[in-house]
């Protein structure tokens, strides 16, 4: 591995030493697995093509909070040796980068450890993270950037620490993330395969679903120079897949018009009264407010018919 380690001393200079590696935080984009970018996204972001995001409401907690993190891990591990590291580390040969958010080292076990922090509302930590048996796994996203950041470090161990934010509470979990070559190799794979195809300009394959987002974003409006259609009678698959987007259409709009029958019945039960009981659904129709944006502010009654699950089977 052919490691340089720089230290960071802006942001900016940051942002720009990362554009030219795989960075952590991206190699489950490049295997595909990440649930917040695709591996076209990945390519058109490299390529310039589509502005890196924004920085988000949640992004900013986790850089707010991650004093937090580093405070409650020293409070729960108070024998380990804990450092903000304030280095950007790249491979210049398999154009990989990372920037360790801790590095520990641990009296009990041998060599140091990287930390990885991440900041989990307690509704997302319950559905991603947590288990049947309340046994906590780490997503496969954070695993390989972990993973990752350790190989990348030299690390001889790897723990994430995510610290659970509710209502009324802040606890911090610290799951241990192996140290897997397979993994490893499967993380160098899939990179040196997203910088081929960066390299030489063929963008990955589409995923059909989480890529309408991707292809919004690329083109966000139409060539006003180009006046001609194109002829799209090449792809042999467009034909069936209108047919069947025609029928899916047709579906929807039974299904609305059947929707609208079912609620305008129970309203027409409920009259002027805020709520109504039936075994096994929970049916209101109260008066919300609308927060006003272009419109003006207005109250509006809205009607929500939830299933209530068994509790007893």
């Amino acid at each position: 591995m052919a490691i340089e380690k720089h230290t960071i001393t802006d942001r900016a200079s940051w942002l720009l030493m990362r554009m030219q590696d795989i960075t952590a935080s991206d190699v489950a984009a490049c295997s595909g697995v990440s649930p917040w970018k695709t591996p076209l996204k990945l390519f058109h972001q490299k390529l310039g093509n589509i502005p890196p995001a924004d920085e988000t409401a949640a992004m900013r907690r986790g850089i707010w909070l991650e004093p937090s993190a580093m405070f409650a891990l020293r409070e729960q591990q108070p024998t380990w040796e804990i450092r903000k590291p304030a280095l950007y580390i790249r491979d210049t040969e398999l154009r990989i980068g990372c920037t360790p958010d801790l590095v520990a080292i641990d009296p009990a076990r041998e060599g140091f450890g990287v930390v990885q922090v991440k900041t989990v509302a307690l509704r997302i930590f319950r559905e991603k993270w947590l288990q049947s048996d309340e046994t906590i796994v780490v997503p496969l996203d954070y695993a390989l950037q972990t993973i990752t950041e350790a190989k990348m470090t030299g690390s001889d161990w790897a723990v994430l620490a995510v610290l659970v934010t509710g209502e009324f509470s802040l606890d911090l979990h610290i799951c241990e993330v192996p140290i897997n070559d397979g993994a490893w190799k499967r993380i160098v794979a899939d990179v040196k395969l997203m910088w081929w195809h960066i390299d030489n300009l063929q963008p990955p394959s589409i995923q059909p679903y989480e890529d309408n987002t991707t292809l919004r974003e690329l083109y966000p409006e139409e060539d006003d120079e180009v006046l001609e259609t194109i002829d799209l009678s090449y792809d042999n698959q467009l034909p069936s897949l209108l047919a069947e987007r025609a029928a899916a259409m047709k579906a929807i709009k039974a299904n609305d018009y059947r929707k609208t029958e079912i609620e305008t019945h129970v309203m027409a039960l409920l009259k002027d009264k805020p709520a109504g009981t039936l075994p096994g659904w929970g049916v209101t129709w109260k008066t919300q407010q609308a927060a006003a944006y272009t419109v003006a502010a207005r109250e509006t009654r809205v009607l929500r018919i939830t299933e209530r699950k068994n509790r007893n089977g």
